[in-house]
This record gives structure tokens, sequence and C-alpha cells, in this order.
């Protein structure tokens, strides 16, 4: 950032197995079978999700793909529903 400090910036692709809105946080199974990640939800997260765009409309249905843009381990972008395919699928 503008004062030197590093950040780490990371994007994983899954399904939402968990959702606690009265938190600020989910649960993401990354596709590619890796451990679940749980996340913080920024409070200027922008979230993208079919028919919403609120955190608790996200779906935990273990189907529905999402993709996450993480800064340092809170969530700052989440796509759900159609357009949120990302890698091998």
């Amino acid at each position: 950032d503008e004062d030197g400090v590093y950040r780490t910036h990371r994007m994983a692709s899954g399904t939402v197995t968990r959702v606690d809105a009265d938190a600020g946080t989910f649960t993401l199974q990354p596709e590619d079978g890796s451990d679940a990640i749980t996340y913080s939800i920024s409070d200027g997260a922008k979230t993208f999700i079919a028919g919403s765009n609120a955190v608790s409309g996200l779906s935990a249905d273990g189907e529905t793909p999402t993709l996450v843009m993480d800064v340092d381990g809170s969530a700052e972008l989440i796509l759900q529903g159609e357009g949120a395919v990302f890698g091998g699928k």
C-alpha cells in the first residue's frame, strides 16, 4: 500500500458451506479439495450474489459456484451464482 506495507491478495473458488451473517463470516470449500477457508467479511466488501447483494443472501447449499478475493484473510469481493465459475468447471 502507500505506506509500503505488504498485503496478501488471494482468490479462491468453490462452494459456501456455512454463513453467519451476524458474525460477518462464511466458510468456503475450495473446488480443488484443499482445506475449507473461513473468511471474515470486510465492511467495504463487494458482494455480487445472484438476486442479492447482501451477505445474508449467500447460499450455503454446497453447490452454488462462489469466487472470493480476500486481502489478508478478509473477503473483499464475493461472487456467487452464474458467472462465478472459475477454474476447471
